[in-house]
């Protein structure tokens, strides 16, 4: 085990596989616990020197607790498991060497759309009268008011919706702002929205909309935004892990359109979205084969996320976001509670 080498107190664990037996030798106040001073704690023990393991259906001759170092089972080499490549989730391609890992970039900070091809998602309110880019002087996003419907918001079209992968583990993150008509300039309102208040259904969702090729509408529901508690006129971060059937995506589908977009928030409240990011799970994220025994937590350090994704992390409740943690541009993972 090394010591710590950072401010946040991060501890490296190394196992190394042995059939030596371990003896630990207590504290001199503690020293009568063993015999002749001296406890054999067995073979790769993983031992806690303080305290009391409560563990249940294990019990003593004398108690239904024993000494923190009390030996549980013997792990030795030849009982170890090694898992072959194939037998656990791996990164995978996109469908072809022409399509992209990283389906949709979009920071809103380009003031001309690029030329084609390019320029291959289309934007628009899913039917609210006004969808635009916005600029408050530092920051460029995406802002849908004038809504009528619950369904009206934020909407991208994907232009090559046969570049995503069926079956593959996709990963979404975008930043999100709900604007009541009380909120004023300042950032101030005196009436909140359903969302920051109840959460839940009043929250935006996202959805998979499919003009499908018989001309019938198709649509799924993929996840809610965890925004009870978030201030409105306040930035929240909504991520989620996706996965599209063949039905939905990939060469062999056959949808007219298919597109993605944000509702849920009651008509009077103004969605503003930022950073709309859909790309390919990395292979940061996944187990390494010749490694996948030693790392046992990819993006640990939640650096390797698309669009500063957590996964393979997840949470309940709260807000889940990616900061940077120190000057030298590491990153670490920060969770807000929600009450």
């Amino acid at each position: 085990m090394t010591t710590p080498t950072d401010r946040f107190g991060s501890i490296h664990v190394e196992m190394v596989p042995s059939s030596e037996e371990v003896l630990f030798v207590p504290h001199a106040h503690n020293r009568y616990v063993c015999p002749n001073q001296v406890c054999n704690v067995g073979i790769n023990p993983i031992v806690v020197a303080g305290g009391q393991l409560d563990w249940n259906g294990f019990t003593t001759e004398e108690e239904s607790s024993c000494p923190s170092w009390t030996n549980l089972v013997n792990v030795t080499p030849g009982d170890m498991a090694y898992p072959m490549e194939g037998e656990y989730d791996q990164a995978s391609d996109p469908p072809s060497l022409e399509c992209s890992a990283t389906v949709v970039d979009q920071d809103f900070e380009e003031t001309t759309p690029p030329p084609p091809p390019l320029s291959i998602h289309v934007w628009d309110g899913n039917g609210a009268t006004t969808s635009q880019v916005v600029s408050d002087g530092s920051n460029s996003y995406f802002r849908v008011a004038g809504r009528t419907s619950a369904g009206h918001g934020p909407r991208v079209t994907l232009a090559s919706p046969e570049c995503l992968t069926p079956g593959a583990t996709y990963l979404f993150s975008v930043k999100v702002q709900l604007l009541t008509s009380a909120t004023s300039s300042s950032g101030s309102s005196s009436s909140s929205s359903a969302c920051s208040t109840h959460g839940g259904e009043s929250c935006p969702r996202l959805m998979l909309y499919r003009r499908l090729s018989s001309g019938g509408n198709s649509w799924k529901r993929l996840g809610v935004f965890h925004g009870k508690g978030l201030a409105d006129a306040t930035w929240g971060v909504f991520q989620l892990p996706l996965v599209f059937s063949e039905t939905e995506v990939g060469p062999t589908h056959t949808n007219q359109l298919v597109a993605l977009f944000l509702e849920g928030p009651e008509v009077s409240v103004d969605i503003l979205i930022d950073d709309f990011v859909l790309g390919l799970a990395p292979p940061e994220t996944f187990p390494s084969p010749p490694q996948v025994c030693r790392e046992l937590i990819p993006n640990g350090n939640a650096e390797g996320g698309v669009g500063g994704n957590i996964f393979p992390f997840t949470f309940t409740g709260g807000n889940a976001a990616v900061v940077p943690s120190n000057n030298n541009g590491q990153q670490q993972q920060q969770q807000q509670q929600q009450q």
